[in-house]
């Protein structure tokens, strides 16, 4: 009596577990994206945190969720249907220092499920990039304008040895942060552009092109190696 009693508890039990590893909750987006996975956090009126099978984990807002269900799996579909964008096709493109899809602005998750692993870190890279030439912008332009000003001082006859030494360091400092502004910059866009072509160029996308500034690495012999700059021109079809 007693082992038909525990075998019919153990049955129960494996039904149970069965049954609740057959659902799967569902987050609904208002863009019609679908993310199936195990929520992590619900933040009520905030935010919603979801891991996926394939262990990435997503955060999003409340005002861009629909709704939240739990859904029976099925084992013949893939476990998940996150970074909504994938599930329309469309192109990827750059927007300032991140990437769209089908003109809406990817969050780094959605990045990292869409390109991979290897392909985001280059992404995050050109990032960097990207904001260091930013802040090379406003360098240029307060030692440009001083320098102006500077020599403008100095051009009437109302300078001194001062501003002449000053007219001369900001000078120095507009003509370094310019082309460093601009490398740093067209390094990151890019390099961001090339994740965007690699993308597209396995989804079978349609042409895309980039030319943008690149560091060149040479071996010129075994035990050394030469950094040289160069032009990177790509055309994917």
């Amino acid at each position: 009596m007693k082992k038909l009693f525990l075998s019919l508890v153990l049955i129960l039990t494996s039904i149970v577990m069965f049954a609740q590893g057959s659902y799967k909750e569902v987050v609904y987006l208002k863009n019609g994206s679908m993310i199936k996975g195990v929520i992590l956090e619900q933040v009520p009126n905030e935010s919603v945190k979801i891991q996926t099978s394939d262990g990435n984990i997503f955060v999003y807002p409340m005002s861009e969720v629909q709704k939240i269900t739990k859904e029976q799996s099925e084992p013949e579909k893939a476990s998940t249907q996150a970074a909504s964008p994938m599930l329309n096709g469309g192109k990827m493109e750059r927007d300032g220092r991140n990437l769209e899809l089908n003109g809406r602005e990817l969050s780094d998750e959605e990045v990292l499920a869409l390109v991979g692993r290897e392909n985001y870190e280059t992404y995050l890279s050109a990032q960097k990039q990207i904001g260091v030439g930013r802040a090379f912008t406003p360098i240029f332009f307060v030692s440009l304008g001083s320098t102006i000003v500077f020599t403008i001082i100095n051009a009437t006859g109302n300078g001194s040895y001062g501003t002449a030494i000053a007219a001369i360091v900001s000078g120095v400092v507009a003509d370094v942060s310019l082309p460093l502004m601009c490398i740093f910059k067209g390094i990151g866009k890019g390099r961001m552009n090339w994740v965007a072509d690699e993308y597209n160029r396995q989804s079978k996308n349609s042409y895309s092109w980039s030319l943008s500034p690149s560091i060149m690495r040479a071996n010129a012999q075994p035990d050394q190696a030469n950094l040289g700059a160069g032009m990177t021109f790509s055309i994917n079809f």
